[in-house]
């Protein structure tokens, strides 16, 4: 979105997805100049998940195209089809698995009563550098191995960090504030994100430090990765009354950690979070 407001100055962010009636009035109003709804599912980094058969009924109303980002989700978990005009994926991501691959996709949806501008749409994309195809046609090979594991560990280091002694809160795409948006489009019961945020009990500089995980900007990755999301992602907003009214007024705690759980033995990733139980 902040590429999109640095090049299209006629843009509007909802960020409440949990109150679509706020957009229905805006598209009462407006609807009929709207060029495109976009959305991601579930959300980075609160795993939410909006009420995705009205907001389509919404788009269909008024005639509007519907993007999906489903990265974090993957569409492996996930079947947009139904929903999307468009959907989209970062494939340096779930994809890849190493975060060594700077590349992204974009799927016009046969389905979808745009598709027939498929051979104009695509005369404005790049193609990526071939050594990058190459290196992502041998990484993509372990795609559905990788989520599968990964959506498996997910689902049991959930189960442990809700009764870990010093973590406050766990958000993930099947909390209670979302579940039946995110459930109803799950292609399996196994089908979770696997990504996870958290805000703990305890000092979080104390928590990040002592956590002997790999730590950085991606998600996606073989290994769990350990991102403290605010600091990095949107450290502007941290240093301004403006930036701390905003994160505020959208529930986002500044002392966030966000989990992006790997392919390892799942004892080994609990195993750490444990270790440092009696540290703190």
């Amino acid at each position: 979105m902040n590429i999109i407001k640095e090049f299209y100055n006629e843009n509007k962010i909802f960020y409440d997805i949990d109150n679509l009636d706020i957009l229905e009035d805006y598209l009462k109003q407006n609807g009929f100049n709207v060029c495109s709804i976009i959305t991601e599912i579930p959300t980075n980094p609160l795993l939410q998940c909006v009420d995705l058969e009205r907001l389509k009924q919404l788009c269909i109303k008024y005639n509007i195209p519907l993007i999906i980002d489903c990265t974090i989700s993957t569409p492996l978990n996930i079947d947009f089809k139904k929903y999307a005009d468009i959907y989209i994926e970062s494939l340096t991501k779930f994809a890849c698995g190493n975060a060594d691959v700077l590349m992204g996709c974009f799927i016009l949806n046969e389905n979808s009563k745009i598709s027939h501008i498929k051979n104009e749409f695509f005369k404005h994309t790049s193609l990526p550098y071939i050594r990058d195809i190459q290196r992502l046609a041998y990484e993509i090979q372990d795609y559905k191995v990788r989520i599968s594991q990964i959506s498996s560990n997910t689902v049991k280091l959930i189960k442990y960090l809700k009764k870990c002694s010093y973590v406050k809160k766990v958000y993930h795409c099947m909390q209670e504030e979302n579940k039946d948006n995110y459930k109803k489009l799950m292609r399996t019961n196994k089908s979770y994100s696997g990504l996870i945020s958290l805000i703990f009990t305890k000092d979080f500089k104390s928590v990040y430090d002592k956590l002997n995980f790999p730590k950085g900007p991606s998600l996606g990755t073989n290994f769990t990765l350990l991102m403290p999301y605010v600091y990095l992602a949107h450290y502007d907003l941290i240093i301004c009354k403006e930036g701390q009214e905003l994160l505020k007024m959208n529930n986002i705690p500044i002392d966030l950690l966000r989990v992006s759980v790997g392919t390892e033995n799942i004892d080994d990733i609990i195993g750490e979070f444990k270790r440092i139980e009696n540290l703190l």
